[in-house]
């Protein structure tokens, strides 16, 4: 299949090309280490776990795999499109499923572990052109930047991923380690950015479904009025976020019994960020709500501690960050919960070897170095291959 890269975005926290930070990354560490004694988590020790698998994420057109094996690769990913798979309703093109089926056992052949993007962030067209299928923010405006289906709110549309999820993962379950859920923008727990361009405060609950269910369904975000009205729509809202969480997990583990990694991205906010953006009735002009971390959903602390039952693992996609992936650290450490994750992508040696420190200092399970054809390509600053090599030897 086509691997489509992330496309960098200036409002995102995950990394030097996806967040513009205004303060030194010291001041930063200083500032969220403070937030995590509001969250309640610094009390946790590192955890101590087995090896670390080294992953290395594609696409893999101009890659070989085969030299990436002898280099200590040991974990690859293969992510499935809905669209592809379902191009009409009830359809499932069974040559795109057999081509998927094909690269995962050839991946396996050749010693890897596979774990699987299962692709609900890839929605058919046929269901996108539903009534009220997309997110709508407090302007009016939906969401089509991206094929991403309203699942949060509209309940409605569940059925539809259900039976998406039960055909790929019955065929492909049995052969992944891994399964990688999220279900919103690039694969992550969130709701859907800003258009390029446009402020990044847009919260995303306000289609129809939404409507229905909002505890203060006329209130939008730098409203006046009532005391608490702006605290009462945002636990809504992160709340409704968390309930995504939990039925992702659920559809997946009706038919799949390994690995469920669920995929948080940038820094969760801390509760003095949240008290100070309530403050101003979610105005955006917080710090935090500048990144979009409250319209976003960045929630992790009670996205976190909602995760329970076997096989669960908490998953950093911003581990070339300190900041980042030991906040999410002491958040799994104190659920009893394993940890892995990728870097932000588009990084440089320094930042490879910050990932990986970060990997073995938090004995992540897996770890994926993503974009391999950039581990290949020798340019721009990259890292390469032969320094992942080095940094996962040592």
């Amino acid at each position: 299949m086509t691997w489509k890269p992330r496309r960098p975005r200036v409002s995102d926290r995950r990394g030097q090309h996806r967040w513009t930070p205004r303060i030194g990354l010291s001041c930063v560490v200083l500032l969220v280490a403070s937030g995590l004694v509001l969250l309640g988590v610094t009390s946790r020790a590192r955890p101590t776990a087995g090896s670390t698998v080294w992953g290395l994420a594609g696409g893999y057109s101009r890659v070989s795999l085969a030299d990436a094996y002898r280099r200590g690769v040991r974990a690859v990913l293969v992510e499935a499109s809905w669209a592809a798979a379902e191009p009409s309703r009830g359809h499932f093109d069974q040559a795109y499923l057999g081509k998927l089926a094909a690269q995962v056992s050839r991946y396996r052949s050749m010693g890897f572990q596979v774990a699987l993007n299962y692709g609900l962030m890839n929605a058919p067209g046929w269901l996108m052109a539903l009534p009220g299928a997309r997110y709508v923010n407090q302007y009016g405006t939906a969401y089509t930047a991206g094929p991403l289906l309203d699942l949060v709110f509209d309940t409605s549309l569940r059925s539809f991923a259900q039976a998406y999820t039960d055909v790929i993962l019955r065929l492909l379950g049995p052969l992944v380690y891994m399964v990688r859920v999220g279900g919103g923008y690039d694969g992550e727990l969130a709701y859907p950015p800003p258009a390029r361009g446009e402020p990044p405060n847009q919260f995303w609950a306000y289609g129809p479904a939404a409507r229905k269910t909002a505890p203060e369904p006329g209130w939008r975000p730098c409203s006046r009025g009532l005391p608490g009205r702006a605290r009462t729509f945002l636990t809504w809202y992160l709340t409704s976020l968390v309930d995504y969480q939990q039925w992702q997990i659920r559809s997946v583990r009706s038919v799949y019994a390994g690995q469920i990694a669920v995929l948080y991205p940038s820094v969760g906010f801390t509760t003095a960020e949240e008290q100070q953006a309530l403050s101003d009735s979610l105005c955006g002009h917080t710090a935090a709500e500048q990144t979009g971390a409250f319209a976003r959903g960045w929630g992790h602390a009670q996205q976190v501690s909602a995760l329970s039952g076997p096989g669960l693992v908490v998953y950093g996609t911003w581990a070339d960050n300190p900041v980042a992936i030991d906040q999410l650290g002491r958040l799994a450490a104190a659920r009893h919960l394993p940890l892995a994750g990728e870097n932000a992508g588009f990084n440089g040696a320094a930042a490879m070897n910050r990932a990986v420190q970060e990997a073995r200092a938090w004995h992540l399970t897996s770890f994926f170095w993503i974009r391999a054809p950039q581990a290949y390509c020798g340019c721009n600053g990259l890292a390469t291959i032969e320094e992942y090599q080095h940094d996962i030897a040592g």
